[in-house]
């Protein structure tokens, strides 16, 4: 778990630094380092089980950040002196 929750901080603070596509790029490069770090080689079925529970686990993370900022109550009107900000 605090794996995936570590993983999610890193992929959204580094999001405003990179283009969509530059995010996306390192995508594949960060799993392949992972899987390889828990010692799956590629071509092999744990690699491949590694993959696709990587992918599993940022739709999941992708999921949970729209619900909830689907839940959150739009900006209220701050009036000031006859301003609205």
């Amino acid at each position: 778990m605090f794996r995936l929750v570590a993983t999610a901080a890193v992929c959204i603070l580094t999001a405003g630094c990179l283009s969509d596509q530059q995010f996306a790029a390192q995508i594949p490069v960060s799993d392949d380092v992972a899987c390889q770090s828990y010692g799956a080689l590629p071509g092999s079925q744990a690699y491949f089980n590694c993959r696709v529970a990587k992918n599993r686990q940022r739709q999941v993370v992708t999921v949970a950040i729209a619900a909830a900022l689907s839940s959150q109550p739009p900006l209220a009107k701050v009036v000031h002196d006859g301003f609205a900000f």
